[in-house]
């Protein structure tokens, strides 16, 4: 995908994508193949077990199960140690996770108002996932708040080609105040990405208030230690989106 011309051109352009799945959202509903792994997904599930699991909200499928064994470069101890992780905190956290199915329309009306994962690939070869701020449903209470931001790494998690080539998140937070982003860090949902190991390569963060640099050495701290290296702060520089998104400086103009 190409980004050409102003600031409002590259948002323009950037959001003409949407997420795979029904229409605008589903993320994760798109690429459900994840046959170059089938082996080791299924001696997974059956160390794991997934008998009852579907009465805790969204079923624990073979998508989710691949996404752990691909965080884990295949390694299956490693892959059943975070599904089991994965499990006893949705266990533990049953409020969350109440009637959070992936064909939830008012949480998907809620959270993909403003949550994109573009067509195609960087030119580094990775999939580029896009949050803007300002258009998502911040207008719920905290439990809300926090279950639309698990809704939104459901979604993505299970998402195989996102989560075969590795995904660059671009946080478009223009238009949204320091108070604004300190509801949403509030109600804990930074600590869903220790239970979530995303193949996040990059995070892009762009349009943030001024301020906002001196909070994230406190915000920062909640995010997993390889994650916090993957993050760089862009300002009002948007036209650097597609060098940082892609990795390679001569990937200008295009993501």
């Amino acid at each position: 995908m190409r980004l050409r011309g102003s600031v409002g051109c590259c948002l323009a352009v950037l959001l003409a994508a949407s997420l795979p799945g029904r229409g605008s959202a589903g993320v994760g509903l798109g690429d459900t193949d994840y046959s170059d792994i089938e082996a080791e997904v299924k001696a997974v599930q059956e160390r794991v077990g997934i008998s009852g699991l579907e009465e805790a909200g969204v079923p624990f499928d073979g998508n989710i199960v691949a996404s752990f064994v691909r965080s884990c470069s295949g390694d299956s101890e490693c892959a059943i140690s975070k599904a089991k992780a994965y499990l006893k905190f949705r266990a533990e956290k049953p409020h969350v996770y109440a009637n959070l199915t992936l064909e939830n329309e008012h949480m998907d009306w809620m959270a993909n108002g403003g949550s994109r994962l573009l067509d195609g690939v960087s030119c580094g070869g990775h999939r580029v996932a896009l949050i803007v701020n300002h258009k998502m449903r911040w207008t719920g209470g905290r439990l809300e708040t926090l279950q639309m931001q698990a809704y939104n790494h459901e979604q993505l998690f299970r998402y195989q080609d996102a989560q075969r080539r590795g995904v660059v998140i671009v946080q478009d937070l223009w238009a949204f105040s320091m108070s604004q982003i300190w509801r949403v860090v509030r109600t804990g949902g930074l600590s869903l990405t220790n239970h979530y190991p995303q193949r996040i390569v990059k995070v892009i963060i762009v349009g943030e208030p001024s301020i906002f640099g001196k909070a994230w050495n406190i915000i920062r701290m909640i995010l997993p230690q390889p994650l916090r290296s993957s993050v760089e702060l862009l300002g009002r520089d948007y036209g650097r989106i597609p060098e940082v998104a892609s990795g390679a400086a001569d990937c200008k103009g295009e993501v």
